[in-house]
């Protein structure tokens, strides 16, 4: 299943206990593509899980902390921001999973293991690291920031899909209602950060 276990690009090696930044960005670049493969391979491979939370966990503190202010007046200096960035986007992870694996165990007579659900879902939050670029398209106008940063909640919906098919290995259907869900996680704590 996915990719074979080897050292070559994009390859994650179960034989090595420290995966590397070549693994890392490998998993993120792949992530981003929303290669199915991929995220079949780290939801079959409990030794992925770490590399798997560290891209939720740079996206969600690339993210974050690019925004220049978080509630009206309130300004954070940048490893605070890495810091909550980090912590809210592994929360974020862990409901995600959480929900997922529960609904899963009530629908399906066979449902994923806990750590099955966590790594697609971790890695689906590849795509978090695009809001970086919202702020720095306020210059072209109004409407820039709103369609740059719905472009990446689409993309964040269609990488969630893929990830929730591959931890599933159910239909496409059950996975996009189940993403559309999960989504509106993290878009009700980005609503309620807007709003400190």
């Amino acid at each position: 299943m996915g990719r074979p276990v080897g050292r070559g690009p994009g390859h994650l090696d179960a034989a090595e206990p420290y995966a590397g930044p070549a693994a890392l960005l490998s998993l993120f670049a792949r992530a981003l593509r929303l290669s199915p493969s991929v995220f079949r391979e780290v939801a079959g491979r409990p030794e992925a899980t770490k590399l798997s939370l560290a891209v939720a966990a740079i996206a969600g503190a690339v993210g974050l902390a690019s925004q220049p202010v978080v509630g009206p007046g309130l300004r954070l200096v940048l490893p605070l921001a890495i810091a909550l960035g980090m912590g809210l986007t592994l929360a974020v992870v862990a409901v995600e999973t959480t929900i997922a694996w529960g609904v899963c165990r009530l629908v399906f007579a066979k449902p994923p293991s806990f750590g099955r659900a966590l790594r697609p879902l971790a890695a689906a939050h590849a795509p978090r690291i695009l809001f970086v670029g919202v702020p720095a398209v306020a210059g072209l106008g109004a409407g820039a920031e709103a369609i740059l940063g719905l472009v990446v909640w689409i993309w964040l919906l269609a990488a969630f899909v893929v990830a929730l098919q591959a931890a599933t290995e159910r239909g496409w259907p059950g996975a996009l209602a189940l993403a559309i869900v999960l989504l509106a996680i993290p878009w009700l704590f980005d609503l309620a950060i807007g709003r400190l």
